[in-house]
């Protein structure tokens, strides 16, 4: 450093080789008022003085006549260097811890990922089976309802049958009163002949012979006409009785088809609501066991995030405590007021620190 009277060519600051201009305002005369390229501070009075105890600590500057003349100056200067190593030791340890906790909460928080995404799977399982339960109800509701539309079907066909029976009935009712018509006409049109015959037989009394074996015969034909006419609708009655029956027999047998198609359909509805009841039951199971899984795994990843914040945000204030420390031991010698009591080195009285999780 050269000086010219009151004037500085050069900054006074320890380091410092920026050149003080003629007419230049600075901060501080004698010094730049610059940044510090390592502190950052301004180059000052104060903080070259600051700068000076730093450097005559860390034994990179010359202690001035004054200070090594000073009682105790040799303890004060190995007091403030193991401080200063008790207290760069302690920072590391901490930097380490707080490293350490980094990576445990990277890991939990990969842990949480990874178990959102297998309640991720859970839950599109879940879904997926209730799902495919519902599709199977749906299977089954339509299988049931196929078999009620076949039964409603018959039932159709059934009562289809049993209307043709009642009309084929009705027809051959009406058949058999018109043949039963038929021959009463024939009868009566025998009667008329023969009442003709026996007039023709009265009139001709010449022809008396004639006329009785004609009438003979005519009584006879008469006759076997009236029997055949009776015998014809004797038969055609009879035809008529068996055809009633047997359409009164299809007609019970309809019915009854009837009845059993309408039972198997009501079985069928039953079948179909036992179905779909059995089904909600499982997709409600279904969801219910998805979020209770969830949100167990969600707590118990919860409480581990918020155990291992509370340890790293412990042991960033370890780190911090500890640097500050440290910069309290790089800056102490400078500021002390004077030597410890015999016995009792510098920083005694510090508390002792815990470990952690104590």
């Amino acid at each position: 450093m050269a000086m010219t009277g009151q004037e500085f060519s050069r900054c006074a600051y320890p380091g410092c080789e920026n050149e003080l201009r003629p007419g230049e305002a600075a901060a501080e005369p004698g010094y730049c008022g610059l940044p510090d390229p390592v502190t950052g501070e301004p180059h000052t009075a104060l903080t070259a003085f600051r700068r000076r105890q730093v450097l005559a600590g860390q034994g990179g500057g010359m202690a001035g006549p004054e200070d090594v003349d000073r009682p105790g100056f040799a303890f004060w200067r190995r007091a403030g260097t193991q401080r200063r190593q008790r207290a760069e030791a302690e920072a590391k340890e901490a930097r380490l811890a707080a490293l350490q906790a980094d990576a445990q909460l990277a890991e939990a928080l990969a842990a949480k990922a990874a178990v959102d995404q297998e309640a991720v799977g859970a839950r599109e399982a879940a879904q997926a089976r209730a799902a495919e339960a519902e599709r199977a109800a749906q299977q089954r509701m339509a299988a049931t309802e196929s078999r009620a539309r076949d039964a409603g079907q018959e039932a159709d066909r059934a009562r289809e049958a049993a209307q043709a029976a009642r009309a084929e009935l009705d027809r051959a009712r009406v058949s058999a009163d018109l043949q039963l018509r038929q021959a009463r006409a024939r009868a009566e049109q025998a009667d008329a002949e023969a009442a003709q015959a026996r007039a023709a037989a009265v009139q001709a009394d010449e022809r008396l012979a004639e006329a009785l074996a004609a009438r003979a015969a005519a009584e006879q034909e008469a006759d076997a006409a009236r029997e055949v006419a009776q015998a014809r609708a004797a038969e055609a009655e009879r035809a008529a009785q068996q055809r009633m029956a047997a359409t009164e027999s299809r007609a019970r047998d309809a019915g009854q088809q009837a009845d059993r198609a309408r039972e198997a359909a009501q079985a069928a509805r039953a079948e179909l609501d036992r179905a779909r009841q059995a089904a909600d039951q499982q997709v409600a199971q279904a969801r219910q066991d998805a979020a209770r899984d969830q949100a167990e795994l969600r707590a118990g990843l919860e409480a581990q995030i918020a155990a291992l914040e509370e340890a790293r945000a412990g042991l960033q204030a370890r780190a911090e405590q500890a640097e500050a420390e440290l910069q309290r031991a790089r800056t102490g010698p400078g500021k002390a007021a004077g030597p410890a009591a015999p016995g009792q080195p510098a920083g005694g009285t510090r508390r002792r620190r815990r470990p952690p999780g104590s």
